[in-house]
Parts: structure tokens; sequence; C-alpha cells
């Protein structure tokens, strides 16, 4: 399944009217009462909704971002999942672009540098060292140092406790500040042994991955195993709502002029019908028998569309796109 909050543009608030704005009031009273991540908001659980928050804040959804440094701030595996998650944020890798990153560690600084007996207590900053990680870490790439030195005393004082956790230990702070490869190395530290699998080249390779990664099996990554027409039919009887809304929001962004001869249900259902053929230009106008010319680059940009909606709707958190192939973590 997908969160609700999948489903929210980037440009939109989240704490807008609707279903997503019930599941986002709950994980803070979730992350209050140290409800675990296998809890289930609606019908999915808390961890679906936070990856949901992780994706919009790639996307650079600032309050996307300050809701997971508010959950980051509580206790319990909410808080301790949405602090690795803004770590991922801090990492400058898998489309997440420095401003985001600046945006993130900005957050944290002045969580510390403006904390009050009210908000961020020193008896938080010493139960959450994660916090000052984030804070003062220096962004990949970054050759200054821009660190408030009001944050590097704070971790300065942490790293003068006789008790800190094991990450810090293995990659202790230089003069109050962490370095890339030190984030680099805790992050992955953290994330649970997973192995990547190769998904078939059979143009179903987004759906496969979707599917490998929820059923957790590794048959559905195999041609040979499942064929494109089983993915296909599964696809369809499973996931029909987030077809139609990505294939929906895709045609009301844009549709190449050779298409506007049909009406837009013709051309959801043929879409629909060839999933395997729409994650290329070529491939939607072979849809429509349309000899493509001078057109490519529109049946191109349709294509994108419709796989940017697909992000929008599907939880890809473990996906992992390698040019115009998708293979999976699991």
């Amino acid at each position: 399944m997908s969160s609700v909050i999948s489903s929210i543009s980037p440009s939109r608030s989240i704490y807008e009217v609707g279903e997503h704005n019930k599941v986002v009031s709950e994980l803070l009273f979730a992350s209050n009462d140290k409800k675990k991540l296998d809890f289930k908001l609606g019908n999915e659980t808390v961890k679906e909704h936070l990856n949901a928050l992780f994706e919009l804040s790639k996307k650079n959804s600032q309050e996307s971002i300050e809701l997971l440094q508010n959950l980051a701030l509580g206790n319990g595996e909410i808080a301790s999942y949405s602090q690795d998650l803004l770590c991922k944020l801090l990492m400058v890798r898998d489309g997440v672009t420095h401003e985001i990153a600046n945006t993130v560690r900005a957050g944290c600084q002045k969580l510390i540098t403006d904390f009050s007996s009210s908000v961020t207590t020193q008896e938080v900053i010493d139960s959450h060292p994660k916090l000052l990680l984030l804070a003062s870490t220096k962004i990949h790439d970054q050759t200054f140092d821009d660190i408030p030195n009001t944050v590097k005393e704070s971790v300065k004082k942490f790293d003068a406790y006789n008790e800190k956790p094991q990450w810090w230990r293995d990659n202790k702070p230089n003069n109050g500040v962490f370095d890339a490869d030190s984030l680099l190395s805790i992050v992955d530290a953290s994330e649970p042994q997973r192995r990547k699998v190769q998904v078939t080249s059979d143009g179903m390779c987004f759906f496969r991955a979707i599917l490998t990664d929820t059923n957790h099996d590794v048959k559905y990554a195999d041609k040979e195993k499942v064929s494109t027409e089983d993915i296909i039919n599964n696809i369809k009887a499973n996931y029909e709502s987030q077809l139609d809304a990505s294939i929906d929001e895709a045609l009301t962004k844009f549709k190449p002029e050779p298409l506007r001869q049909y009406s837009h249900n013709e051309i959801k259902s043929a879409l629909k019908e060839n999933l395997h053929l729409i994650w290329s230009g070529e491939g939607i106008a072979q849809i429509f028998d349309v000899i493509v010319n001078e057109n490519i680059d529109d049946f191109d940009a349709l294509s994108d569309v419709i796989f940017n909606e697909f992000h929008n709707v599907f939880d890809t958190t473990n996906l992992v796109k390698e040019g115009h192939h998708y293979n999976v973590f699991i």
C-alpha cells in the first residue's frame, strides 16, 4: 500500500484539509505515545507514512522536512527512524540536492542555537545525539565551515561525556564538526542488511520492483518466474486507484498533439492495457499507432510525466533508478 501522504503535491501544504491531514496529526500523537513503526494509521503503517514524508522532503517540501524534525525530537522508534531519514536527506544522494541538505541542517541548527526550556532543553539535546550530528555535519563537497559556534560547543560538550553511542565513538567529530564521510558511515551502519535485486528489463521493471518490495518476494523481479502479462494483471487488479490517479494527473498536465483526437478515458484505458510500453515515448506512440518523427520529444515528455506521478503515489523508498531502469533493495 502507499501512504495517503504520497498523493500530496510538493507545492501544497501537508496541513491542508484532506485525508492526509488526519494522518499528519495522528503521526504526532503516535510519536508522543511511542508507537512502533508497524503501528497502523489508516490502511498503512507509521513507517510507510514516514517514508512518504521522506519522499516529499526530497522534493523540497519545507513542511515535510519540518515535520520530520519535530518527530525526530520525540522518543521511541518513530523518533529514531525520523532521525535516520533526516540523515539521508543530508547526504546529497538519490536525488537530494544541496539546497535540501542545507535546509535540513539549518533547521536542526536552529533547534540548538535557539533552544529554550519550552522547546529544546539541554536534556533533549543530550538524549538526541543525532540532532547534534545533523546540525554539525559538513555537507558533501562543501569546502567551507559554516557550522555555528553554539552548535560546535554543544558537540564538544557531548563528546566529553563518558557515555556515548557506538556510532559516535566510531566517527568522532573534529573540533565540533562531523565530516560527510562520517555521516555516510553512520547511515550505512544503521541500515538493515539488504540485498540489491536485479529486475528483468521488459518494460515493467518499475512495477516488478514495486511488487518485489511490497511482497518481499524476488520472483516478481524475474520474467522467467512471473510473466509480463501477469505483472500487468497484478498491478491493474491491486493498484487501480494509483494507476488512475497517476495517469489522470499526467494527462491533465500534458497531452501530445497526436493524441488530442482521443478522449481522456480512451487514452487512459489504452495506457493501462499496455503498461509495458509506457516507459518510453516510442512505446506510447506504438500504443496509438503513431509514426514517431518530430513528435518523439512530446511522447518522451508524456512518459516522464507519467512516471513522475507514479513516484508520487507508489512507495519508491527501496527502488533504485539507474537510467531508465529500476532495481530494488529488499
